[in-house]
């Protein structure tokens, strides 16, 4: 199958994702849907709603790339997809995203998330001139909050019973890295 590939390192890749990658994205994410769902409730309806899931979740992100709101990208390790990656809630008028992900267990605690995090923030201050990209992470996903404070995004507050996650509200830290922040690291 041939994509849009961008290596970043022996092992590590992003890809653009295509509709033919659905049923393997969906039987990673059903795979690992205890790991994956304990911060992130969208694994909840995976199953009932089968390969289509992935399916119209693709087609979604297709749409707001062509829109300019979102763009999306598969993380994979030695050529599989073990993850994704994106950045969303694109606003041009304030040069602003959120970036937001997710990773298989197996690769987790091996630096594949903060390798596809460097690309992904490449991506918005070099290629799309952002002006900063915002990180929200639940104050309980210690690999989270780690994956911000190793890419040098600064803390800036931490919203209290902000996010619903399973009828409960969640606390989620905020995180944000300017582009001269970021160039400044390069």
């Amino acid at each position: 199958m041939h994509y849009f590939k961008i290596q970043l390192s022996d092992q590590v890749a992003l890809i653009k994702p295509t509709l033919e990658m659905s049923e393997s994205i969906y039987k990673l994410v059903v795979e690992n849907k205890a790991y994956i769902g304990e911060f992130l409730d969208f694994v909840d309806n995976v199953e009932k709603d089968g390969v289509k899931s992935q399916k119209d979740f693709l087609i979604l992100r297709f749409n707001q790339e062509a829109e300019g709101t979102a763009r999306q990208y598969m993380i994979t390790y030695n050529d599989e997809i073990v993850g994704s990656i994106d950045l969303h809630n694109i606003i041009e008028d304030f040069k602003r995203a959120e970036v937001g992900y997710w990773l298989s267990p197996e690769v987790a605690g091996k630096g594949v998330m903060s390798l596809a995090v460097q690309a992904v923030l490449a991506i918005a201050f070099e290629d799309m001139d952002l002006n900063k990209v915002l990180l929200m992470a639940d104050v309980e996903n210690i690999a989270s909050n780690r994956v911000a404070q190793k890419n040098h995004f600064t803390l800036e507050g931490t919203h209290r019973k902000d996010t619903p996650l399973r009828g409960e509200y969640r606390d989620i830290n905020v995180y944000g890295i300017l582009q001269s922040e970021f160039l400044e690291k390069a």
